[in-house]
């Protein structure tokens, strides 16, 4: 009978402890919104992934969906409306930092697709249809780790193929600013 009670113990108490383990773990998913650009976005929402070879070095991937305009969404007086695009972004980043504090380093791209607009005179459509940047970034991340635990990542990004001059009009803001959660 006594072994049965310290057996009962025991089990009370490794299954007491579990959910205080299960909450230290590591949330490897996120939801976020990014702000202010740097994927050649206005606004995009994006799902995150983090792989952990080590404790101090993450590794990160996001694909994500947004919107972007030209700039003739802010000028008025110019001919013609405006171009709208769905934008999707992705990109693959190292972190190293430990705590809640990371540097990120990484490659990433946009595609852009033109849902509605004008094409300039002369224009194909086949031609100003879809874009596609490429570019480095590089910024920091604050993330901890409890669970619907708070996200907040500042980076920037300049595109390597440049602003070739049909793509002068999109808007790209080298400077990102993203919030969410992670789960």
């Amino acid at each position: 009978m006594r072994i049965i009670k310290v057996v009962v113990c025991l089990l009370l108490l490794i299954t007491s402890a579990y959910p205080i383990a299960a909450q230290q773990e590591r949330r490897n998913q996120s939801i976020y919104l990014n702000l202010a650009g740097g994927d050649a976005s206005v606004v995009s929402l994006n799902y995150d992934r983090l792989f952990t070879p080590t404790p101090w070095l993450l590794i990160s991937g996001k694909l994500g969906a947004g919107w972007a305009a030209d700039s003739r969404i802010f000028q008025q007086d110019l001919a013609g409306t405006p171009a709208h695009y769905l934008t999707l972004p992705h990109h693959a980043t190292v972190l190293l930092g430990k705590d809640e504090r990371y540097y990120e380093l990484g490659l990433g791209g946009t595609g852009m697709i033109l849902v509605s607009g004008e094409l300039d005179a002369g224009e194909s459509p086949a031609y100003k249809e879809i874009y596609y940047f490429f570019y480095p970034l590089i910024g920091c991340r604050l993330q901890s780790f409890g669970k619907n635990s708070f996200f907040v990542r500042v980076y920037a990004a300049l595109p390597l193929n440049g602003m070739v001059p049909h793509q002068t009009e999109l808007l790209f803001q080298p400077v990102g600013i993203a919030t969410g959660f992670s789960f």
